[in-house]
């Protein structure tokens, strides 16, 4: 009983994070396309090392957790077919 609520806690805060840092990609796209449309363009240059690891981990997790969900969609999308 212990397990199998830590394995359903567990894959709720993996589905949080996950819409977490989805939610937080489109809050940047946002002001991304602010930012062309004001100005016509958009430089990044990121120049505090310590920031830029943290922004390549943020996006490879989000990269591993937008997988992992879309495996699973696609497993529970082949059972109910």
């Amino acid at each position: 009983m212990r397990l199998e609520k830590l394995k359903n806690y567990k894959k709720n805060f993996l589905d949080i994070t996950f819409y977490s840092i989805i939610g937080g990609a489109l809050f940047l796209q946002n002001l991304l396309f602010y930012d062309i449309a004001t100005k016509g363009k958009f430089i990044a240059a990121e120049q505090n090392p310590y920031v830029l690891a943290g922004e390549i981990s943020v996006t490879i997790l989000g990269d591993y957790l937008f997988a992992k969900n879309y495996i699973r969609f696609l497993k529970n999308l082949k059972r109910k077919i």
